[in-house]
Protein backbone atom coordinates (compact mmCIF):
# COMPACT_ATOMS: atom_id res chain seq x y z
CA UNK A 1 0.00 0.00 0.00
CA UNK A 2 1.49 3.62 -0.48
CA UNK A 3 2.04 5.98 1.89
CA UNK A 4 0.14 9.32 2.43
CA UNK A 5 2.85 12.00 2.42
CA UNK A 6 -0.16 14.61 3.00
CA UNK A 7 -0.93 12.44 6.42
CA UNK A 8 2.16 13.52 7.59
CA UNK A 9 6.17 13.70 7.31
CA UNK A 10 7.95 10.60 7.19
CA UNK A 11 9.76 9.99 10.34
CA UNK A 12 13.62 8.49 9.87
CA UNK A 13 14.69 7.03 13.08
CA UNK A 14 18.95 6.62 13.39
CA UNK A 15 19.04 8.65 9.99
CA UNK A 16 22.79 7.82 10.26
CA UNK A 17 25.10 9.76 7.37
CA UNK A 18 21.72 9.99 4.95
CA UNK A 19 21.57 6.87 3.18
CA UNK A 20 18.37 6.23 4.26
CA UNK A 21 16.72 9.54 4.26
CA UNK A 22 18.09 9.81 0.63
CA UNK A 23 16.25 6.53 -0.19
CA UNK A 24 13.09 7.95 1.36
CA UNK A 25 13.76 11.53 -0.73
CA UNK A 26 13.97 9.41 -3.85
CA UNK A 27 11.05 7.36 -3.62
CA UNK A 28 8.66 9.45 -2.04
CA UNK A 29 9.01 12.71 -3.94
CA UNK A 30 6.94 14.43 -1.90
CA UNK A 31 7.35 13.59 1.12
CA UNK A 32 8.92 15.64 3.77
CA UNK A 33 11.19 14.48 6.30
CA UNK A 34 12.71 14.17 9.73
CA UNK A 35 15.92 12.66 10.17
CA UNK A 36 16.77 12.07 14.06
CA UNK A 37 20.15 11.33 14.63
CA UNK A 38 21.14 11.48 17.91
CA UNK A 39 25.45 10.82 16.78
CA UNK A 40 27.31 14.07 16.03
CA UNK A 41 29.65 11.60 13.76
CA UNK A 42 27.13 10.27 11.87
CA UNK A 43 25.05 13.27 11.75
CA UNK A 44 28.51 15.30 9.89
CA UNK A 45 27.76 12.45 6.99
CA UNK A 46 24.07 13.40 7.09
CA UNK A 47 24.24 16.90 7.16
CA UNK A 48 27.09 16.94 3.98
CA UNK A 49 24.44 14.82 2.44
CA UNK A 50 21.96 17.76 2.71
CA UNK A 51 23.85 20.39 2.20
CA UNK A 52 25.25 18.46 -0.80
CA UNK A 53 21.38 18.24 -2.54
CA UNK A 54 19.04 21.41 -2.88
CA UNK A 55 15.88 19.07 -2.70
CA UNK A 56 17.09 17.24 0.92
CA UNK A 57 17.61 21.00 1.73
CA UNK A 58 13.59 22.17 1.14
CA UNK A 59 12.71 18.83 2.63
CA UNK A 60 14.70 17.33 5.33
CA UNK A 61 14.60 18.58 8.89
CA UNK A 62 17.38 17.04 11.18
CA UNK A 63 17.11 16.50 14.72
CA UNK A 64 20.23 15.75 16.15
CA UNK A 65 18.91 14.49 20.17
CA UNK A 66 17.83 10.81 20.83
CA UNK A 67 14.58 9.93 19.83
CA UNK A 68 12.82 9.86 22.99
CA UNK A 69 14.09 13.55 23.57
CA UNK A 70 13.17 14.76 19.67
CA UNK A 71 10.08 17.18 19.35
CA UNK A 72 8.08 15.05 16.89
CA UNK A 73 4.97 15.53 14.40
CA UNK A 74 2.31 14.83 15.76
CA UNK A 75 1.59 12.67 12.65
CA UNK A 76 3.44 10.81 10.86
CA UNK A 77 2.94 9.56 7.41
CA UNK A 78 5.89 6.46 7.96
CA UNK A 79 8.87 5.35 9.92
CA UNK A 80 11.79 4.38 8.91
CA UNK A 81 14.11 2.21 11.35
CA UNK A 82 17.04 0.73 9.72
CA UNK A 83 20.17 -0.62 11.78
CA UNK A 84 19.04 0.77 14.77
CA UNK A 85 16.33 -1.37 16.93
CA UNK A 86 19.35 -3.54 18.36
CA UNK A 87 20.33 -0.78 20.45
CA UNK A 88 16.76 -0.96 22.37
CA UNK A 89 16.51 -3.15 24.93
CA UNK A 90 13.12 -4.38 25.70
CA UNK A 91 12.33 -1.29 27.78
CA UNK A 92 13.54 0.86 25.06
CA UNK A 93 11.61 -0.84 22.30
CA UNK A 94 8.25 -1.01 24.51
CA UNK A 95 8.80 3.04 24.49
CA UNK A 96 10.18 3.16 20.91
CA UNK A 97 6.96 1.06 19.45
CA UNK A 98 4.47 3.26 22.42
CA UNK A 99 6.13 6.38 20.14
CA UNK A 100 4.99 4.62 17.05
CA UNK A 101 1.78 3.53 17.87
CA UNK A 102 1.24 7.22 19.28
CA UNK A 103 3.04 9.57 15.92
CA UNK A 104 1.82 7.18 12.89
CA UNK A 105 -1.24 8.81 11.23
CA UNK A 106 -4.06 5.83 11.12
CA UNK A 107 -2.80 3.26 8.43
CA UNK A 108 0.45 4.48 8.60
CA UNK A 109 3.35 2.00 8.28
CA UNK A 110 6.87 1.83 10.19
CA UNK A 111 9.31 -0.05 8.12
CA UNK A 112 11.80 -1.54 10.92
CA UNK A 113 15.12 -3.54 9.57
CA UNK A 114 15.31 -6.20 12.45
CA UNK A 115 18.98 -7.10 12.29
CA UNK A 116 20.74 -10.82 12.51
CA UNK A 117 20.88 -12.76 14.42
CA UNK A 118 17.69 -12.94 15.76
CA UNK A 119 19.45 -13.96 19.71
CA UNK A 120 22.14 -13.90 21.24
CA UNK A 121 25.60 -15.67 19.58
CA UNK A 122 29.51 -16.07 18.90
CA UNK A 123 30.03 -14.47 15.34
CA UNK A 124 33.89 -15.49 14.52
CA UNK A 125 35.84 -12.36 13.08
CA UNK A 126 34.84 -11.85 9.24
CA UNK A 127 35.63 -9.16 7.11
CA UNK A 128 32.57 -7.26 5.78
CA UNK A 129 34.29 -4.48 4.20
CA UNK A 130 37.38 -3.33 2.25
CA UNK A 131 37.33 -0.54 -0.28
CA UNK A 132 40.52 0.69 -2.18
CA UNK A 133 41.63 4.78 -2.42
CA UNK A 134 44.16 5.29 -4.47
CA UNK A 135 47.22 3.59 -2.90
CA UNK A 136 45.27 2.44 0.42
CA UNK A 137 43.22 0.12 0.98
CA UNK A 138 40.39 0.64 3.53
CA UNK A 139 39.00 -2.64 5.70
CA UNK A 140 36.08 -3.19 7.82
CA UNK A 141 35.83 -6.19 10.42
CA UNK A 142 33.28 -7.72 13.12
CA UNK A 143 33.32 -10.28 15.48
CA UNK A 144 30.38 -11.04 18.81
CA UNK A 145 29.98 -12.72 21.35
CA UNK A 146 27.10 -13.44 23.84
CA UNK A 147 27.31 -10.83 26.98
CA UNK A 148 24.16 -12.18 28.71
CA UNK A 149 20.80 -14.28 27.57
CA UNK A 150 19.65 -11.07 25.77
CA UNK A 151 22.63 -9.33 24.93
CA UNK A 152 25.61 -9.41 22.56
CA UNK A 153 28.91 -7.70 22.16
CA UNK A 154 30.39 -6.36 19.01
CA UNK A 155 33.48 -5.46 18.19
CA UNK A 156 34.45 -3.35 15.11
CA UNK A 157 37.75 -2.69 13.78
CA UNK A 158 38.46 -0.09 11.07
CA UNK A 159 42.38 -1.27 8.83
CA UNK A 160 43.80 1.12 6.56
CA UNK A 161 46.67 -0.87 4.98
CA UNK A 162 49.48 0.46 2.29
CA UNK A 163 49.98 -3.04 0.32
CA UNK A 164 50.87 -5.24 3.19
CA UNK A 165 51.99 -2.33 5.82
CA UNK A 166 49.11 -1.42 8.44
CA UNK A 167 48.85 2.30 8.60
CA UNK A 168 45.74 2.60 10.96
CA UNK A 169 43.72 0.10 13.06
CA UNK A 170 40.90 1.44 15.47
CA UNK A 171 38.50 -0.33 17.40
CA UNK A 172 34.88 0.27 18.21
CA UNK A 173 32.23 -1.91 20.66
CA UNK A 174 28.73 -1.76 21.27
CA UNK A 175 25.98 -4.10 23.06
CA UNK A 176 23.33 -5.34 20.50
CA UNK A 177 19.92 -6.49 21.91
CA UNK A 178 18.71 -8.80 19.46
CA UNK A 179 14.99 -9.72 18.85
CA UNK A 180 13.57 -12.26 17.13
CA UNK A 181 10.25 -11.44 14.28
CA UNK A 182 7.88 -13.19 16.42
CA UNK A 183 9.03 -11.42 19.56
CA UNK A 184 8.57 -8.07 17.63
CA UNK A 185 5.51 -8.34 16.06
CA UNK A 186 4.12 -9.70 19.58
CA UNK A 187 5.65 -6.69 21.31
CA UNK A 188 4.00 -4.48 18.49
CA UNK A 189 0.46 -5.92 18.95
CA UNK A 190 0.77 -4.98 22.75
CA UNK A 191 0.36 -1.28 21.81
CA UNK A 192 -2.39 -1.72 18.67
CA UNK A 193 0.24 -2.49 16.31
CA UNK A 194 -0.41 -5.19 13.21
CA UNK A 195 2.81 -6.62 12.14
CA UNK A 196 4.17 -8.38 8.96
CA UNK A 197 7.61 -9.73 7.69
CA UNK A 198 7.96 -7.59 4.49
CA UNK A 199 10.96 -9.49 3.11
CA UNK A 200 14.11 -11.16 5.33
CA UNK A 201 14.89 -8.65 8.16
CA UNK A 202 12.38 -6.24 7.20
CA UNK A 203 9.40 -5.96 9.21
CA UNK A 204 6.30 -3.67 8.62
CA UNK A 205 4.26 -2.55 11.41
CA UNK A 206 1.42 -0.40 10.80
CA UNK A 207 -1.61 1.36 12.79
CA UNK A 208 -4.86 0.33 12.13
CA UNK A 209 -7.29 2.62 9.91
Amino acid sequence: RSVDTAAGPVLDIGAGTGISTQVVADTLPDARIVAVEPSPAMRAGLDARIRENPTLRERVVVCPTPLEEATLPVRVSAVVATAVLHHFDADGRRRLLGLLAEHLAPGAPAFVEVQEPPEPCSVPRTRYHTAAAGEFVHEGWMRAEPESSTTMRWTMTYRTLRGTELLDERHTAFTMHPVPPGQLAAEAGDVGLAARQLAHGLMELRRPT
